[in-house]
């Protein structure tokens, strides 16, 4: 007969205790932990447990709690084999350091003791979780693996949110953080951004696989529209150094600093197609203080998205998309109204893709400040850039503006390029301006065919070495002049057109540049 060693031993006689006490007892409250060294707490700990062998049923019918509290509290971490019927979801907590593969059931819910594997669980706060960073926290040491998947559902209700939620873990493109889906403003994250703390936070190349249904409030920064307070510059998402983050169209983003900011080679996902030619509908941001949407050396795409009211007025700042550094964001079909600054908005480098966007209320509705922006219309999505303070479109110090089919009408001007920005003005119309249609000045450009200025105060203008390429353009009703070239600007345009200007062309038009040019050294060619 073969000798037991000690360990076996110590196990046997374990067992034997554990099961005449649990079975004498109703609960495991009345039992009586026996007291171990850390050499036996170190073997029950790695032990694969069957809970069975206590006398548990282990088939997701019969309660099977005390057995389960039992051995969890005796120091038992891995469970094998069998589906355990809970009551109790405090037991839950325990999971959160388990192994194995059985599965505890509660409520009709299944959780694994260990890595979740070829099942869907679905973590409830607050039924189960007080909130959302305590179901990442039990997830944290878990696979999730094959078939598997981690639904996070969250009630309706309001949820303080002191801490950053960060969504960093190995399997996180198999989860879901789902709130209201049809109404996110029932579904409320009172976010403390002190300190610069974001809401949603991912990094590192984690992937998460989805956010909607939820209104994020920032509590700490936002005084009043372009007023904050000290270092609480925190986003609604944020990913950084390769994170990538999905969202839903069901979202919303107040009072904090950034809605969504992506940097450093990270991605952001919030995209949504609104009805034929409408606008917004998506991921919204009001109440922002630098950017609503940002792209620095990353890339967003946020189609439909919608941003208004963003302002820092202390700063100057204030934009409702904006890509930077290299950065890439699409946001079609977006609106972006009311900010202190541009509606949409690239620099350094930055790409913005704004095709068939509106921008009402802004200081700019496209701004191309060394970077480019793409406004162009998509077919029945129409560019339109209304009641901006200083221009529909303004592109400098080498940017790029491609505004295919954009209307820009009641802004002060219409279209301006300037320190060697260039704009592609092809088919667009500027009406009721209250200064220029197109203005090109120090050294900017602009070009394109078939451009139109209806009842500007001047239609055309080029100044300070501004030039203007433009086939067939058209100037009404301007009440001084549909074109003007003055001090060493110049507009090179065949076939000039328009009726009812006061002056139609300042010089007249002439057909090369043999012709003695005027107003300092400014002509309008006919080329």
């Amino acid at each position: 007969m073969k000798q037991m060693t000690q360990n076996e031993q110590f196990l046997e006689n374990l067992f034997s205790y554990i099961t005449v006490g649990i079975n004498s007892i109703e609960s495991a409250e009345n039992f009586t932990i026996l007291p171990l060294d850390i050499q036996q707490k170190q073997i029950i700990e790695n032990y694969p447990l069957d809970l069975r062998l206590f006398g548990a049923t282990g088939d997701g019918i019969v309660n099977d709690e005390k057995y389960v509290e039992v051995a969890l509290k005796q120091g038992f971490r891995n469970f094998q084999s069998g589906t355990y019927l809970i009551q109790s979801n405090f037991l839950l907590s325990y999971a959160k350091q388990t192994k194995g593969n059985a599965l505890l059931s509660y409520y009709g819910n299944l959780y694994s003791f260990g890595n979740i594997e070829n099942v869907t669980v679905r973590l409830n706060v607050p039924a189960d979780f007080s909130n959302i960073v305590d179901c990442l926290s039990w997830l944290e040491n878990k696979r999730i693996l094959g078939t598997g998947e981690v639904l996070i559902d969250v009630a309706d209700g309001t949820y303080q949110q002191n801490t950053t939620i960060n969504l960093n873990h190995i399997d996180g493109t198999k989860i879901k953080l789902i709130g209201n889906e049809a109404d996110c403003t029932k579904c409320i994250l009172e976010v403390d951004n002190s300190n610069n703390q974001d809401c949603f936070f991912i990094s590192d190349s984690h992937s998460f696989g989805f956010i909607n249904g939820f209104k994020v409030v920032g509590t700490k920064g936002w005084i009043s529209k372009g007023e904050w307070n000290d270092q609480c510059f925190g986003a609604g998402g944020r990913a950084v150094n390769g994170g990538i983050l999905h969202f839903g169209s069901q979202m919303w983003v107040d009072q904090m600093y950034y809605g969504l900011r992506a940097m450093y080679h990270a991605k952001i996902d919030a995209d949504y197609t609104p009805q034929e030619g409408g606008y917004g509908g998506g991921f919204k941001v009001t109440n922002a203080g630098d950017v609503g949407i940002h792209a620095y050396a990353s890339q967003i795409q946020a189609n439909g998205a919608e941003v208004y009211d963003t302002a820092h007025n202390e700063e100057g700042l204030g934009f409702g998309f904006c890509s930077e550094s290299g950065g890439f964001l699409i946001n079609e079909y977006s609106k972006s109204d009311n900010n202190l600054k541009a509606g949409h908005y690239a620099l350094s480098n930055g790409t913005t893709w704004s095709h068939g966007v509106s921008a009402s209320g802004n200081m700019y509705g496209v701004l191309a400040w060394g970077g480019t922006v793409e406004c162009n219309t998509l077919g029945i999505y129409k560019t339109t850039l209304t009641n901006n303070s200083q221009a529909g479109i303004y592109a400098t110090y080498g940017g790029f503006v491609g505004a295919n089919g954009a209307t820009c009408s009641n802004n002060v001007n219409g279209v301006i390029a300037t320190y060697q920005a260039r704009i592609d003005a092809t088919a667009v119309n500027v009406e009721d301006c209250q200064e220029n249609g197109f203005y090109a000045l120090n050294s900017g450009v602009i070009n394109g065919g078939g451009c139109i200025a209806n009842r500007n105060k001047q239609g055309f203008v080029a100044e300070h070495h501004g030039i203007m390429h433009l086939d067939s353009p058209v100037a009404n009703n301007s009440s001084i002049n549909g074109f003007y070239a003055k001090v060493c600007g110049h507009i090179f345009a065949p076939n000039l057109g328009g009726v009812g200007n006061t002056v139609f062309a300042n010089p007249a038009q002439v057909q090369d540049t043999s012709a003695e040019p005027q107003n300092l050294g400014s002509y309008i060619i006919n080329q």
